[in-house]
């Protein structure tokens, strides 16, 4: 089938203190043009946190920083709230099939 709105959602992982994360890596094969998708951080409730969307779309160019061009790594500076619970969800919101290989979550304990 088409690659549009495919989804892949991890199971929610309980921690026995809150966390707060720094950061969020996603690895993938090389984007290309039309690949894109949407990241959701999902807490306890089994919804979006707030401010726990990210999104990617492939922009042509040169400078990794602007997230332009062939990229193998994209980074998310998350500022939501610290969470007990979490789950990843990712949309593909493109219409090129890409491989995401893995994601990294940065993430230290911060309440009880």
């Amino acid at each position: 089938g088409t690659p549009q709105l495919g989804v892949y959602e991890t199971q929610n992982q309980l921690f026995s203190k809150k966390i707060s994360i720094s950061q969020i890596r996603v690895y993938t094969e090389p984007t290309v043009a039309g690949n894109g998708f949407r990241l959701d951080i999902i807490g306890n409730d089994g919804l979006v946190v707030t401010n726990g969307t990210f999104t990617y779309t492939f922009v042509a160019g040169t400078d990794v920083t602007g997230l332009q061009g062939a990229l193998e790594r994209i980074n998310f500076n998350p500022a939501m709230k610290d969470l007990y619970s979490l789950a990843v969800r990712i949309t593909n919101t493109g219409t090129t099939n890409m491989t995401i290989q893995k994601i990294e979550i940065d993430w230290e304990e911060s309440g009880k």
